[in-house]
């Protein structure tokens, strides 16, 4: 198999994506795109997966595998969202085709769900703060 932009080993958790500094320019048009069925072509192309977002869980863990495999480099540059589309469209073609294996299999670190924020902001004011 050759080797991809989405096969290493997992990251150290003191180097995870910060998704604050996740460009909205490559996530935002990406989850619109499986919202409108432009995104994960040629692999999607024909499949009726529109019951992911009636399945909240199911659309949960299709944008955790795309931020997780995603990869940003220190100046907020986005290295490979294709990599990152391509293996959230895998889980949705398992997820609605049975029959479909994905390959190479997920790795544990693609799939974790990460705990989500809770109901108060840390520090309200941060956006209102300069760098």
């Amino acid at each position: 198999m050759e080797e991809t932009a989405y096969r290493r080993r997992p990251r150290d958790a003191s180097k995870c994506l910060d998704l604050a500094i996740l460009s909205a320019a490559h996530f935002v048009p990406s989850v619109s795109g499986f919202a409108n069925g432009t995104v994960g072509l040629p692999l999607l192309e024909g499949i009726d997966y529109s019951r992911i977002f009636r399945e909240p869980s199911a659309l949960e863990r299709t944008m955790a595998i795309y931020a997780n495999v995603l990869r940003v480099d220190e100046s907020g540059q986005v290295l490979n969202p294709k990599a990152a589309e391509r293996r959230a469209a895998q889980w949705i073609r398992s997820y609605v085709d049975r029959t479909y294996t994905v390959d190479p299999p997920f790795e544990n670190w693609e799939v974790e769900l990460h705990v989500p924020p809770g109901p108060t902001d840390i520090d309200p004011d941060a956006a209102l703060k300069s760098n």
